[in-house]
């Protein structure tokens, strides 16, 4: 690759743009490696260094490049799918009966097992494992309360942790009330009520395929049939094939994570979700909105809970999970 043609039209940024994909297009750099540094490059290309930052920046934007504070700039690796291309006959998947417990006993037997690092669950807590700071928060709590910190608390959860709770749903424009809240023992238990507010044993629940297998467990152990949708590394459920799966089952509730699904990570637009909200808002199917991983998203602003796009509220046409 020769120098930089400062008689072309092309502008100088660019064409250091250009030389960073020839480098790395031919194996001279590879992902992880570092790039030449501002001056190196600005006096390889007897060029000014905000020229090479500039193109380093909108690398940076491409995302094809990460900057590190002190350090430099990184090329990074493409982004891969990670899904097969979608089967053609996946419209005609049937309502099943499911049975996956113990395959679930062995994924949980397995996070206690030492010396393993357990990936057949998500759990990202063990990246920061917050027990000093537990214990010493539980230890403060304790103090100030005394034996109320370990007595019985109200049936549906301690009324401020509800308000709180209230509070933040309402900045994102839900607008509930904290005693329609109930606090339960994890997300689990609470979608094994939502489901058990809208459905009854036999009926088919439509889940992501792939979904979380915990959703999978909880429809074995309540005797109702899942009916898989098309689920996108991207875009999450495919709304055609839902609309298809409605038209040819009797689905009686849906079962998504559409903020952001586990384990694709895909993430449905507003826009998106407002398309489906509005399709089970008309067929009068309720949706149960997994909420748990909306707050690892890598856009500008957290994703709104559907309840926030349905045009009326229906008792159970959304249940939020937190």
């Amino acid at each position: 690759m020769q120098l930089l043609d400062k008689s072309s039209t092309a502008f100088l940024y660019q064409q250091v743009i250009d030389f960073i994909g020839y480098q790395q297009k031919t194996g001279a750099l590879l992902p992880g490696d570092k790039l030449p540094s501002l001056r190196k490059l600005s006096r390889q290309f007897e060029i000014s260094v905000p020229t090479v930052k500039q193109a380093y920046i909108e690398l940076e934007r491409q995302g094809r490049v990460c900057a590190r504070p002190q350090s430099g700039y990184y090329l990074t690796a493409e982004q891969a799918r990670t899904l097969q291309p979608r089967p053609k006959k996946w419209s005609h998947c049937t309502p099943t009966t499911v049975q996956c417990r113990n395959m679930i006993e062995q994924v949980y037997q397995a996070v206690h097992m030492p010396d393993t690092i357990a990936l057949g669950i998500s759990n990202p807590i063990l990246a920061n494992p917050p027990d000093k700071t537990l214990a010493r928060l539980m230890r403060a709590v304790i103090s100030k309360v005394a034996e109320k910190a370990v007595s019985y608390g109200p049936v549906t959860g301690d009324c401020k942790l509800r308000m709180q709770l209230a509070l933040r749903y309402q900045e994102q424009g839900v607008a509930i009330n904290p005693d329609d809240i109930v606090i339960t023992n994890g997300a689990q238990e609470a979608l094994s009520i939502a489901l058990q507010c809208v459905a009854k044993r036999g009926d088919v629940i439509a889940v992501e395929s792939p979904c979380f297998f915990g959703i999978i467990e909880l429809i074995e152990t309540l005797g109702m049939q899942a009916l898989e949708i098309y689920t996108c590394t991207e875009d999450g459920v495919c709304l055609d094939d839902l609309t298809k799966a409605i038209q040819e089952h009797p689905i009686k509730a849906c079962l998504f994570s559409s903020a952001i699904n586990n384990p694709l990570g895909s993430m449905k637009t507003d826009t998106q979700r407002q398309a489906m909200v509005s399709l089970l808002e008309q067929k009068g199917i309720p949706l149960i909105e997994d909420d748990v991983y909306s707050e690892l998203y890598f856009t500008e602003r957290k994703p709104r809970p559907s309840a926030t796009i349905f045009e009326r509220w229906l008792g159970y046409d959304v249940l939020l999970i937190f």
